[in-house]
């Protein structure tokens, strides 16, 4: 068992890690969202690994080696700093029960909020986590004696691809044994301490991400879609000649000059009601 680990080693452990993640990919042996693995394959992976290792903390380190004693005695607190940024990054979530070690949850954010909008307007919204009753990670928070810790693993400086946050989520569900399936299990490296695999709250892959949205978002997305709503538009950079927009995970790309007809200009909002799509919904 490893009883220390330096920033280089840590390095070479994420990166020898995130190499045979991608190589699974590229072989067959992980089959991730059709988008993310189309972005793998496109992706410049040299470059893509140095901005994961960039935005590495500190904490990865201390974490990976307190984990075999289930944090004992280290003040959890002092990983937090950072949670507050709007930058995108990843994070883990340490459930401690009746002050003992209990489960790890690691996940990321990449929207436009980053990290703030995950930790604090996601999962310590009680509102937000009623929309997701059945998310095992909430189910285990609510448990009685159960204490969750809020800490920061990695941020990126600038704005990245969303695969590069879901990467590095993935490479630190491997580490940090949150996610267990046999690829996981395999790809992590011999160097680090021993991890219980049943200590993990992860219960989906990163890398497919997009396909297990929670089912009920999905629902109300279409429900406001059939009843017509405001739903969300994406209005790309000022000299696109397109809308995009995201409905029920079906992406619309419609010309500007359409969209203005319809009264888009600059609004993040599209008033569905009255307007036919050209598709049905199976």
């Amino acid at each position: 068992m490893a009883t220390n680990l330096s920033p280089l080693s840590i390095q070479a452990v994420v990166t020898s890690t995130f190499t045979a993640l991608v190589a699974a990919i590229v072989a067959g042996h992980l089959i991730p969202d059709a988008c993310i693995a189309t972005a793998i394959l496109n992706m410049d992976a040299t470059v893509v690994l140095a901005s994961i290792l960039a935005a590495l903390e500190a904490s990865v380190m201390i974490l990976l080696l307190a984990q075999c004693n289930g944090f004992a005695n280290l003040d959890l607190k002092q990983f937090e700093a950072g949670l507050s940024t709007n930058q995108q990054g990843v994070y883990a979530i340490i459930l401690m029960r009746y002050g003992q070690f209990y489960e790890i949850y690691i996940g990321s954010s990449f929207g436009k909020d980053g990290l703030y909008n995950r930790i604090y307007k996601n999962h310590q919204n009680p509102s937000y986590r009623l929309k997701e009753p059945k998310k095992y990670l909430y189910l285990a928070m609510a448990k009685p004696g159960v204490t969750a810790h809020y800490l920061c693993l990695a941020i990126f400086q600038q704005r990245e691809q969303k695969i590069v946050p879901l990467l590095l989520e993935a490479v630190l569900c491997s580490l940090f044994g949150s996610y267990d399936i046999p690829l996981y299990r395999e790809i992590r490296s011999a160097s680090l301490p021993v991890v219980d695999w049943k200590e993990g709250a992860n219960r989906s892959d990163p890398l497919s991400y997009f396909s297990h949205t929670a089912k009920p978002k999905r629902d109300r997305l279409l429900k406001n879609a059939l009843a017509g709503g405001a739903m969300p538009v994406i209005h790309t950079t000022s000299n696109s000649e397109y809308f995009r927009i995201g409905l029920c995970r079906i992406e619309i790309t419609i010309p500007v000059i359409v969209g203005r007809r319809w009264g888009l200009a600059e609004s993040p909002w599209v008033n569905t009601t009255g307007v036919v799509w050209g598709f049905k919904y199976r």
